[in-house]
């Protein structure tokens, strides 16, 4: 009613809701993602890992071809889904990164070297080893210098 989107735990039953709660806070998550005006698209779009529109629950078409989602949560929340779907594609750190941000749009090999290092895991590691919630986090930081607590 006060315009908050709050995200279902019980989507994501294998990352347990404390270690969901340390990626969107406990009750007020509004305030928990915050997107700098600096990134004019993530922004605009409330899209904070920079999606591209594909028909995402709850997107529209957004600026630059990217998704428009009503909230900065609701943005996040794709991004976590977008992030559990490759888990189940069985990617790796790299390859999920080679296909989220491909190197004819983007610098993979530096996105790769950063998420690398922010998320303390190898290029060869499958993304299903590394905690769900520090990739979101990197992910988001990485694209839209998103600060999420």
């Amino acid at each position: 009613k006060n315009g908050n989107v709050f995200l279902d735990v019980t989507t994501f039953p294998e990352y347990g809701k404390q270690a969901f709660n340390n990626v969107v806070g406990d009750t007020n998550i509004a305030s928990s993602v915050s997107i700098p005006s600096s990134s004019r698209l993530s922004s605009v779009n409330n899209n904070p890992g920079n999606l591209r529109f594909a028909g995402q629950s709850g997107a529209v078409q957004g600026e630059g071809g990217f998704a428009r989602f009503t909230s900065p949560e609701a943005g996040l929340q794709a991004l976590s889904n977008q992030i559990k779907l490759d888990t189940k594609r069985g990617h790796t750190l790299a390859s999920f990164i080679k296909k989220f941000a491909p190197p004819t749009e983007n610098d993979t090999a530096t996105y790769i070297a950063n998420v690398k290092k922010m998320v303390g895991a190898g290029e060869d590691t499958p993304i299903s080893e590394i905690d769900h919630n520090e990739l979101l986090k990197a992910i988001a930081k990485y694209e839209s210098n998103t600060k999420i607590a």
